[in-house]
């Protein structure tokens, strides 16, 4: 029978873990923190004897670090056993209507919890993690230390994730019933800062507002129905303009927003040489740091193959080791992992720049082999990966599990890109359930996703 992990993973939507195993160390799914949210409450109710009961009893389940390297089967194996109760748990009963605890030889009752009460220990747990970079397993490395400080300082060491990250804590007040009593406490959401390596402004101006005069700030307070499975801050990306006649006359905060200048290979066939100059002036200016979209795209009828194949050479031209090149490169509606698209792209790019060029191969959905081939010519290609993920077959699946962390990026490639396909327009507030997916895939935290693709896409585009 499915345990309350798995059902809440399904009602969700979400993505399960590896052979549907759920851990706390490292967290692999949000369906593992909706429970650890209510325990926080329900511990904080507790006497202090009743809580060093708890947490002995949960010491079993924790997976410490050395044993991450234990085989998923066997690693469940171990945590299935049934370790005994201590006395105290079997010796105490609850009385009809309230709960007695046994303390120094007396009988304590313990009240419902009021909303007051629940209030204050959320806030004091939002004041202690707020602005802080902690995750779920800081977390629960701070509590394994509170309980026992006599462990040596080197194993406290050996606890400490490697990876900070960047989050808040945002609690709503609790609902309660006529007598202040919980019913249920509405939302915590743990915020993670997010990079949002290649969305299209221009194109979601024009579909939200029928202009151009949506600011990327305006573009991330858009109202998004459903909300994100996991609620982040953007405060990084690349802004992407791959049609000539939207080029933009004001560019936003380059600090914060990268700006890439190029043209859809969809639009190759059109290309004239106004559009050439426009491009070559914008791609001068010192606050345009990339060279992008550009490539192939054989969706299109085959007559206008030859004509992208030509353009994409022409403006690969335009290439400068400073600035990373975006490609754009699709197979035919039949192919899965557009294999002949990525190998003709490759000799393409070999023949008209050098090894050391940046590439930056945007939603990419090629094999294992096309990943190392690109690899072994162009060192320094970097893997973005959108919502696509979710629909990868095993051998695409290899692929994002083999790319190295220095070389790996998220995307929402926004206004594009939605999945479920009825939703009107992605956003790069939805970058979460990127990184949910692929996290999955990989084996690693959410909140690693965050941190590397962040770091790469700063150091990538400077």
């Amino acid at each position: 029978m499915p345990g309350p992990d798995v059902n809440l993973t399904a009602v969700m939507n979400w993505y399960p873990p590896a052979e549907d195993i759920y851990t706390m160390y490292p967290v692999n799914s949000p369906a593992v923190l909706m429970q650890w949210r209510v325990l926080i409450t329900l511990l904080s109710q507790i006497s202090r004897s009743r809580r060093a009961e708890f947490r002995r009893i949960g010491t079993g389940y924790v997976l410490y670090p050395r044993q991450q390297q234990q085989s998923p089967v066997k690693r469940k194996a171990e945590m299935s056993v049934n370790l005994p109760l201590p006395k105290s748990y079997k010796s105490s009963r609850p009385t009809e209507g309230r709960q007695m605890v046994t303390l120094s030889g007396r009988g304590r009752e313990i009240n419902s919890p009021t909303v007051k009460t629940v209030v204050k220990t959320l806030s004091n747990l939002q004041s202690q993690l707020a602005g802080k970079p902690m995750d779920a397993r800081e977390i629960l490395n701070r509590k394994r230390q509170s309980r026992d400080s006599s462990r040596s300082e080197s194993e406290n060491k050996s606890r400490k994730t490697d990876i900070p990250v960047h989050s808040g804590i945002q609690v709503s007040n609790p609902a309660s019933d006529s007598n202040n009593n919980i019913k249920r406490i509405q939302k915590v959401i743990l915020v993670s800062e997010a990079f949002d390596s290649h969305f299209h402004l221009d194109r979601a101006s024009i579909l939200l507002t029928g202009s151009l005069a949506m600011s990327v700030e305006q573009y991330l307070q858009e109202k998004l129905i459903p909300q994100p499975d996991i609620s982040v801050e953007v405060v990084g990306g690349v802004i992407v303009y791959c049609d000539p006649d939207t080029y933009p006359q004001v560019l936003p905060d380059t600090s914060k927003w990268k700006i890439a200048i190029g043209l859809h290979p969809k639009a190759a066939p059109y290309f004239n040489n106004d559009q050439f100059m426009a491009m070559q002036e914008a791609l001068s200016d010192m606050r345009v740091s990339v060279l992008g979209e550009i490539g192939l795209d054989r969706t299109v009828n085959p007559i206008h193959w030859v004509s992208q194949e030509k353009i994409l050479d022409k403006l690969l031209g335009l290439a400068r080791p400073n600035k990373p090149v975006i490609l754009h490169l699709r197979g035919q509606a039949t192919e899965t992992m557009s294999e002949a698209v990525y190998t003709r792209a490759l000799e393409i790019v070999q023949s008209k720049c050098e090894p050391e060029q940046k590439i930056y191969l945007h939603c990419f959905h090629g094999s294992s082999t096309q990943m190392d081939t690109w690899r072994r010519v162009f060192p320094n290609t970097y893997f973005s990966f959108s919502l696509k993920v979710k629909v990868f077959h095993e051998d695409q699946v290899q692929a994002t599990r083999n790319v190295p962390n220095y070389r790996i990026l998220i995307e929402t490639d926004s206004p594009y890109c939605t999945i479920p396909s009825n939703k009107r327009i992605n956003n790069p507030r939805r970058i979460g359930q990127v990184a949910m997916i692929l996290a999955g895939l990989r084996g690693q935290p959410v909140a690693a996703i965050f941190v590397l693709t962040m770091e790469k896409g700063k150091s990538l585009y400077g």
